[in-house]
């Protein structure tokens, strides 16, 4: 069996104390290799961390919602290839141990149930409890997983005042919903959706997920979806000036997987470590990544990714001002020049998926 594929970059040697919780059971991954999930929270930050060694496990659980410092990590890396400053990566090497610290631990699970509208500021892999209405029932799925395990599923939809969200029922979690009904969710898991690109939700083996029917909420009727979509309630438009660019960049992709190419030597020939192609620099693709900050209606500011091929729509857009030093203008400038446009993201990982100019 090949060891997994873990970082090689080391990151900061800025040691991190806070508390360990969320963790989840030992994992398979599609190739084999086993891992477990975690969060933990400093100061500062609530980071989501993954172990690559199933023998600190027991390790781990032990010092559960404890104070511990952590060394030795890395950050793990983005699908783009980018790095992950939101992900910390444990292995072998890593060391971990008790530590007192100046702050209290703060359980991610509120008392108070987390609106669907929310989600989008929720990590995955996060702990949610939720009220709503349950919805669209499927059938009993059997499937067989990644790693050649067999299993049954049921989804449906749980909405709230603010929304819907899939919700997948897991083996011994299913009939335990009625159609129609109300019910408050604990410890339920909050997952994202790499080939959607969507957030849902799904029940948990460990702790559990808990089911409690709940009355309605009068008040606050529930947004019920016409049908089952996975697009469903996770797209929103605004109508924004570009208020700034928080991160330009551009690197190499090789040309047969198209994941970022890691070396960045000056050499004439690069080699990409996903699937072991060396090739010419100069055959390599080059992709763009930018992250801007816009102002929704609400006055509140957030951040929108901005991949290759909308960037190259968006610089399109710029028509250069005769009061411009043409030689000066570079693309964040045209960016930040662009005029007043409707920006249609998708809000589990704001994303823009559709942009003009406002008419």
């Amino acid at each position: 069996m090949d060891p997994p594929k873990t970082p090689t970059k080391p990151s900061t040697t800025k040691l991190l104390t806070g508390f360990i919780h969320n963790i989840s059971p030992v994992k398979t991954s599609a190739n084999h290799n086993q891992y477990f999930n975690m969060h933990f929270q400093t100061d500062t930050q609530e980071y989501r961390a993954v172990c690559f060694t199933p023998s600190k496990h027991n390790e781990i659980k032990a010092i559960n919602t404890e104070s511990v410092e952590i060394s030795n990590y890395t950050f793990g890396k983005k699908r783009s290839g980018e790095e992950d400053d939101n992900t910390i990566c444990i292995n072998r090497t890593t060391r971990i141990k008790r530590r007192k610290v100046s702050f209290p631990f703060s359980s991610p699970q509120s008392t108070k149930p987390t609106k669907i509208s929310e989600l989008a500021d929720c990590k995955p892999d996060q702990l949610i409890q939720l009220k709503g209405l349950i919805s669209h029932v499927s059938e009993i799925d059997n499937i067989t997983t990644s790693t050649n395990k067999q299993m049954t599923k049921q989804d449906c939809f749980i909405s709230d005042n603010t929304g819907s969200i899939r919700l997948v029922l897991w083996q011994g979690d299913i009939g335990k919903v009625i159609e129609g009904r109300w019910y408050v969710i604990s410890d339920v898991r909050l997952k994202y959706d790499y080939k959607r690109k969507t957030k849902y939700l799904g029940t948990t083996l460990e702790p559990g997920t808990k089911f409690s029917p709940s009355d309605p909420d009068k008040d606050a009727p529930a947004v019920v979806p016409e049908q089952m979509t996975e697009d469903i309630n996770t797209l929103d438009t605004i109508i924004t000036d570009i208020c700034g660019v928080k991160q330009y960049s551009s690197f190499l992709t090789c040309q047969a997987c198209k994941k970022k190419i890691d070396d960045q030597s000056d050499s004439k020939f690069k080699r990409c470590f996903h699937c072991n192609l060396t090739q010419r620099s100069n055959s390599c693709i080059t992709k763009r990544h930018a992250k801007i900050m816009v102002k929704k209606e609400d006055g509140k500011m957030i951040d929108l990714a901005v991949f290759d091929q909308m960037l190259t729509t968006m610089l399109q857009m710029y028509i250069p001002n005769p009061d411009d030093d043409a030689s000066y203008m570079d693309e964040e400038m045209m960016l930040l020049s662009l005029p007043k446009l409707a920006i249609t993201y998708n809000y589990s990982d704001n994303s823009i998926t559709t942009i003009e100019i406002d008419k």
